[in-house]
């Protein structure tokens, strides 16, 4: 398997100055100290998937080197914890966090991260298989993109289109019929995935 070492991704970052998105997928052995050299580029997106070697730290060196990253997709990377989401929530222009199958991930993160500036213009939460989220994030999502009208016309509908539109619950054994009776007032979501949750019928 190939690695990425420190220092090829240092060779990178000097030669490739322009980049604004990295992907690795199937990477297992990238570092947090991989992840600093590549952080001296303007970031925008980062996606990196089933690695378990990245921690809080990446999360860490993008809150400070990263301030205009939009897309953050660190799905089945189980090193990561709350305290990364904290972190980052100071990030003022992100628009979609994938946090899908980190387990590690509990109200304890999601609650400071909807409420602080990376908030703001969220668009997009997959949250799927994050087994420790509870109704008490559902509810505090509900209450930071809650839409205070029941019709609209189509300037204020672009105007919610500002807020949370794609939310990924799947699998959260946790959420009730409670969290997910609070999302009835966001007008602006128009795709949920509830399935495996304890939702009932009633």
């Amino acid at each position: 398997m190939f690695i990425i070492s420190p220092s090829s991704s240092k060779a990178l970052v000097e030669k490739c100055r322009q980049i604004t998105s990295v992907v690795f997928l199937d990477s297992p052995h990238l570092s947090d100290t991989t992840f600093k050299a590549l952080t001296e580029c303007r970031l925008v997106k980062v996606r990196i998937e089933g690695n378990n070697q990245i921690t809080d730290l990446s999360f860490k060196l993008m809150s400070k080197c990263c301030q205009y990253m939009r897309h953050i997709y660190f799905a089945g990377c189980q090193k990561i914890t709350d305290v990364g989401l904290k972190m980052i929530s100071k990030l003022k222009y992100i628009l979609v966090l994938n946090m899908a199958d980190c387990l590690r991930i509990s109200d304890g993160g999601i609650r400071p991260f909807v409420r602080g500036s990376s908030g703001a213009k969220l668009r997009e939460l997959n949250l799927a298989n994050c087994i420790h989220v509870t109704d008490a994030s559902v509810k505090e999502i509900a209450r930071r993109y809650h839409s205070p009208v029941q019709y609209f016309s189509d300037v204020i509908r672009l105007a919610i289109c500002h807020q949370l539109m794609y939310l990924n619950l799947h699998h959260c054994e946790n959420v009730t019929d409670a969290g997910i009776e609070a999302l009835g007032n966001m007008l602006s979501l128009i795709s949920i995935d509830l399935s495996g949750t304890c939702i009932s019928d009633m």
